[in-house]
């Protein structure tokens, strides 16, 4: 029989980089470390060699008897100590290998990669893990600016659609106030000029234009008429014309007006 003897600190060193976790890529809160078959670990938690006070506080919060992690900052060492009683280890035993967010032996919310060590009959799981705020954070931080890009285009878009909006539909509403004098006061309404206006309200302007003196020939015509019948009634017109746009088409004795 051979055995041989792994000093712990070799397997330290190689689980933690040398204690330059950032960079081996596993940032601030990340760390990979191995389990045993009994679900405890096999090498030293980061937080206990960073901060031994906060990792008493968080292991026990997660359910570690607090004789065991003080037990562990005394001896400065996780191995054979430290309970990992998570999905991750528990499923990495039972042969599989994947990922998964969960909670990890500290009690936080953590992004987990597992897989089981085929090593002979060494029934052991290695675990790398990173908390979800930091492990997401590019990705809140991208959804957040977009966010803000398109509350800031919606915005601008709005404003400009408005002052657009109101510049088209100023020379409607000129017409649409015109036509209401028109209909309240009679055709002697004025209706402003839009010659220059392009397009299709310039169109528009020209159609109006020209109903209205349709409209306005129409009303002298019947004023003629009106005269016709008023002679025809006792009174003598004599045939003339006089200005246009005045008001006099027929002359008479009487100053026939119409």
């Amino acid at each position: 029989m051979l055995a041989l003897q792994m000093p712990a600190g070799f397997t330290n060193g190689v689980m933690t980089g040398n204690q330059s976790w950032p960079d081996i890529g596993l940032g601030r809160t990340g760390e990979a470390y191995l389990a045993g078959s009994d679900q405890t670990m096999r090498s030293v938690s980061r937080l206990l060699l960073e901060n031994p006070d906060k990792f008493v506080e968080r292991v026990t919060g997660a359910g570690t008897p607090r004789g065991v992690a003080e037990l562990q900052v005394q001896v400065g060492g996780s191995e054979l100590l430290q309970p990992t009683h998570t999905e991750a280890v528990r499923r990495a035993l039972d042969g599989e290998a994947g990922t998964m967010i969960s909670t990890d032996y500290t009690g936080a919310e953590t992004l987990m990669a597992y897989a089981p060590l085929d090593f002979d009959d060494l029934e052991w799981t290695i675990v790398a893990k990173i908390e979800t705020d930091e492990a997401f954070a590019p990705v809140s931080g991208f959804a957040k600016t977009l966010a803000l890009s398109t509350a800031a285009l919606i915005l601008v878009v709005s404003v400009l659609s408005l002052l657009f909006a109101r510049v088209f539909t100023r020379p409607l509403n000129q017409l649409a106030t015109a036509v209401r004098g028109v209909t309240a006061r009679g055709l002697g309404e004025e209706i402003p000029d839009r010659r220059r206006a392009p397009g299709r309200v310039g169109g528009v302007r020209a159609l109006r234009d020209a109903d209205v003196h349709r409209c306005r020939v129409g009303d002298h015509r019947g004023r003629r008429r009106a005269c016709v019948e008023a002679d025809g009634r006792g009174r003598r017109c004599l045939s003339g014309s006089g200005a246009r746009g005045s008001g006099r088409w027929w002359r008479s004795q009487s100053a026939c007006r119409c």
